[in-house]
């Protein structure tokens, strides 16, 4: 529902907005978060806008990157669609983002980088993607628990008597 038509008058729920532009920011909602990602194939997979309309196609949201104010790109992926369904099931709207650096996050002379610091200096609301939890970002941002274990691991060859 985005409004109601009464007597001769419209009342919007939404103001006027850009049809590009899929997450709805409702008036004076508390809850519009900045979401921040990085490109990595399967859980996020950026691609550019359709030519003729300027628009996403059905499965993806519009991003950008770092600082740039319009959306000339789209996002998909595994992590696309859980943020899609958390907004959902919670009530909010988001605008989503890549990194500007590309990276995860680590500290390097006491200042965080990548997704971490996107989160820790408070330019990101939230970080979403494949991201490893580990002792050092656990100290400083809160994980949810994984939705994802890849199982990867290294192998070798059983030798005898060593």
């Amino acid at each position: 529902r985005v409004g109601s038509f009464r007597e001769s008058n419209l009342t919007l729920t939404y103001p006027a907005w850009d049809p590009q532009f899929s997450t709805l920011r409702p008036r004076n909602n508390e809850r519009h978060l900045n979401v921040v990602t990085l490109e990595e194939r399967p859980f996020v997979i950026v691609a550019s806008m359709e030519h003729r309309g300027q628009v996403c196609m059905r499965d993806s949201i519009p991003c950008r990157r770092g600082d740039n104010p319009t959306h000339s790109l789209c996002c998909k992926g595994f992590c696309m669609d859980i943020l899609k369904k958390l907004s959902s099931r919670i009530r909010f709207s988001f605008e989503v983002y890549l990194v500007s650096n590309g990276k995860h996050g680590k500290r390097i002379q006491g200042v965080w980088n990548g997704l971490i610091g996107e989160v820790v200096y408070k330019r990101a609301d939230l970080a979403i993607g494949s991201l490893t939890i580990n002792e050092e970002r656990s100290e400083i941002v809160d994980f949810t628990v994984p939705f994802v274990e890849t199982g990867i691991s290294v192998m070798v060859a059983r030798s005898n008597g060593t």
